[in-house]
């Protein structure tokens, strides 16, 4: 949890450092686009994969979870994160973004986890 939470604030204070602390809206945008196009597909990719390798799973099943979930997991993403993302930049005075974006992680990693965790009968055909 402090893994995550330090590699998040850091990632706050790089996205101010970049594009300002200013919540105008052409700042708001910026950061959002920067934050949906880097941090989260990496994110996505790491969770599904450090997840199966902690399950034991080979890397053939790794990579067929990642070709069958991959996407439909960012479009999650994208119709959770987009919102909230645009709250917190606009609307959350940088010390409180970490707790924001924590509460809202909750309702994500659930998904995430369930997700990464589901069924699928690629991943089985593969490990056969």
């Amino acid at each position: 949890k402090q893994w995550y939470q330090r590699r998040v604030r850091a990632w706050y204070l790089c996205l101010d450092k970049m594009f300002g602390g200013g919540m105008l809206v052409s700042t708001v945008v910026k950061k959002l686009v920067t934050d949906q196009a880097l941090f989260a597909p990496c994110f996505v990719a790491c969770f599904i994969s450090l997840n199966n390798l902690l399950q034991g799973k080979s890397m053939n099943e790794i990579k067929a979870q990642l070709r069958s979930e991959y996407l439909n997991i960012i479009i999650a993403n994208w119709l959770i994160w987009v919102p909230c993302q645009i709250l917190n930049f606009r609307l959350i005075p940088l010390q409180h973004r970490l707790m924001f974006a924590n509460t809202m992680a909750l309702i994500w990693n659930t998904y995430l986890a369930w997700k990464a965790n589901a069924p699928n009968s690629d991943i089985q055909e593969v490990g056969r």
